[in-house]
């Protein structure tokens, strides 16, 4: 067993003379996880281009060993589900059903 600590950073913001921010060109999260039975810290495989806001993403849920978020791809503006698998350190995308407009993940039972 080990227990990890999973980074995830966006660069490329800035912020205008007004204080809105600026959309960067790019949405590349920059994954890091640190394994405790390790004791180290290791870059996690690149994500897909998407565009996670975290004041509009919210909070993410567990389950399943994955950490899952919502977010929309850049290349063709569709709504999904990300996840990051924690075993195997990689990203995977749930669709969402057509008939959602708006919804919230939560954890049940």
């Amino acid at each position: 067993d080990d227990y990890k600590v999973v980074t995830m950073s966006y660069y490329g913001f800035d912020f205008d003379d007004n204080g809105n921010m600026i959309e960067p060109d790019s949405t590349e999260m920059l994954v890091n996880v640190y394994s405790l039975k390790s004791g180290s810290w290791k870059k996690a495989e690149s994500s897909p281009d998407y565009q996670s806001d975290p004041s509009k993403v919210g909070p993410a849920v567990f389950v399943d060993g994955c950490i899952h978020w919502f977010s929309r791809r850049t290349i063709d503006q569709k709504d999904t589900i990300v996840a990051f698998d924690l075993a195997e350190e990689k990203f995977r995308e749930v669709p969402l059903p057509n008939s959602i407009d708006s919804c919230k993940l939560a954890v049940l039972g």
